[in-house]
């Protein structure tokens, strides 16, 4: 079972959630669910990050930092029409500094970018592994005993 966090942009969220079921349908975690954040937001009128009041998206923050810091793996997920989200685009080059960065106690974080970076920097750093699919992906997971 890998920890993972699965960043992509809050827009495309259902397809980020469909994502996520299938690597935990194959025995995989998630070490942040920002998309039920984005969920709750949108249940609550608040359709973009500017409509989200400081207060809770400093707690977003927080709390995708700290998943970020666990994760042994990163998958990036690029917007449907190509390119990186804000959002994403700063996690993966949190991910890409974390990599870099000396980690004393565990191995260095795994990253992942799916889809079409067009011209994102970070995507072409050594420490990013760019993906057309997620099948691609999944085939550089560590099986999971008893899933399939």
């Amino acid at each position: 079972m890998a920890q993972i966090y699965l960043a992509g942009p809050a827009a495309e969220v259902e397809r980020v959630m469909a994502h996520a079921r299938d690597l935990e349908d194959i025995g995989h975690v998630f070490t942040q669910r920002w998309w039920d954040r984005v969920t709750e937001e949108r249940k609550l009128g608040w359709m973009t990050d500017a409509d989200v009041p400081f207060g809770y998206m400093r707690e977003n923050a927080i709390m995708n930092r700290q998943g970020l810091d666990r994760a042994e793996i990163m998958i990036a997920l690029a917007r449907l029409k190509g390119g990186m989200s804000p959002g994403t685009a700063g996690e993966v080059a949190y991910a890409v500094g974390m990599h870099h960065a000396e980690r004393i106690e565990r191995d260095r974080i795994k990253i992942f970018l799916v889809g079409n970076p067009l011209g994102f920097v970070w995507a072409c750093d050594p420490a990013v592994v760019v993906v057309p699919t997620m099948a691609d992906v999944i085939s550089h997971l560590p099986r999971v005993p008893g899933f399939s």
